[in-house]
């Protein structure tokens, strides 16, 4: 009778909601009784399987209905069927290449990291020494009875992408750590996402956690306390791009270029790919004027817009490497507005901090 209430009451509530897409009974149920190792016939009840089902089935059968989160695959908690809960990239510190070796088919939640807000909002809010003071700490998300936090998560990626030993850097300039901290969050997400929304990808998407922040500090929000975007929000703007176009680094197989047109309009653009040495000097380029239909994904290897082989991810390493940056640009040929921007660092970040 209490749940038959609560679903109704919660029904009731967000009827008129137009973000209200999929119900479910349930948050990892499922995947805690298979983690504890026990048989499929107590990972689920009434409550999820029969009762909340027929309540929804009565109130609002047109939105569909998932028994718990996450949910399906040979284990519940398996990315690669049903809906997912996904942080090999992220807190379980996997290289970004995971996002697509765990063949994500659509994660309820991702990506969730200590990201650090605005300078501004840390000198009004929280103006103390960052991560080694006990209040900062005590604001930084992490696992009951875990023995990290998601700041090591955070200081994980720092390290692999740009090189630095996060503690080290802490220490000495501790204005550049903070810097470094606010840029990889979304990098990584930018990273993990080029992957999701990359043509041949079976993801049909992922939810970030979270939208804001409870306390000021380094939670999990993308949204400050005062809501005020975070750095990492702005990345996630570009990694959520309707018109984008996104590198992958496919080793020997060289760099492919994807591009992504999800409005309902094809557009005629041109793609650009420029190598750069420095930071400014071109060692080669290439360029491609087509239409790219509505609702679509095309992917081109950048050797096929150069017109002759030059070794962009160097995976074949014949010298000194030739260059250290990619940058693909999309420009409408309507106006000749740039679209979308993406770039590849063959030899890591660190070797392109110019």
């Amino acid at each position: 009778g209490h749940v038959h209430a609560e679903v109704e009451e919660f029904l009731h509530g967000v009827q008129a909601s137009p973000s209200l897409a999929v119900l479910c009974g349930g948050s990892e149920i499922h995947q805690q009784a298979a983690m504890l190792g026990l048989p499929v016939e107590f990972w689920s009840g009434p409550v999820t399987d029969e009762i909340i089902p027929a309540v929804v089935a009565r109130m609002r059968p047109d939105v569909p209905y998932v028994p718990n989160s996450p949910y399906g695959g040979a284990m519940p908690f398996s990315p690669n069927a049903g809906v997912a809960h996904y942080y090999g990239v992220g807190a379980y510190m996997l290289p970004i290449a995971d996002a697509r070796r765990a063949d994500v088919r659509f994660a309820s939640e991702s990506l969730a990291f200590a990201h650090v807000p605005q300078q501004r909002t840390l000198q009004r809010h929280l103006d103390v020494p960052a991560v080694h003071s006990p209040l900062w700490k005590a604001r930084v998300p992490r696992d009951r009875s875990a023995s990290w936090d998601f700041e090591d998560v955070r200081d994980f990626y720092l390290q692999l992408l740009y090189g630095f030993d996060p503690a080290e850097l802490r220490r000495e300039d501790p204005e550049r750590y903070l810097d470094l901290s606010r840029a990889v969050t979304g990098e990584v997400i930018e990273e993990t996402f080029a992957e999701w929304r990359r043509k041949g990808s079976a993801c049909n998407g992922a939810l970030v956690w979270t939208l804001q922040d409870l306390l000021p500090g380094p939670g999990w929000g993308v949204i400050d306390t005062t809501g005020e975007p975070k750095p990492v929000w702005y990345a996630m703007r570009r990694a959520f791009r309707p018109v984008q176009v996104v590198f992958t680094d496919e080793g020997t197989n060289g760099l492919d270029v994807h591009v992504v047109n999800e409005t309902d309009a094809a557009l005629d653009v041109e793609l650009e790919v420029v190598c750069l040495r420095g930071g400014k000097q071109q060692v080669v380029s290439g360029s491609r004027a087509f239409k790219l239909a509505a609702r679509d994904t095309e992917r081109l290897a950048c050797t096929a817009l150069f017109g002759a082989f030059f070794d962009t991810t160097y995976a074949f390493r014949f010298g000194p490497p030739a260059h250290d940056a990619s940058v693909a640009r999309m420009r409408s040929l309507a106006d000749g507005a740039i679209l979308a921007e993406s770039f590849h660092f063959p030899c890591g970040r660190g070797k392109a901090l110019h």
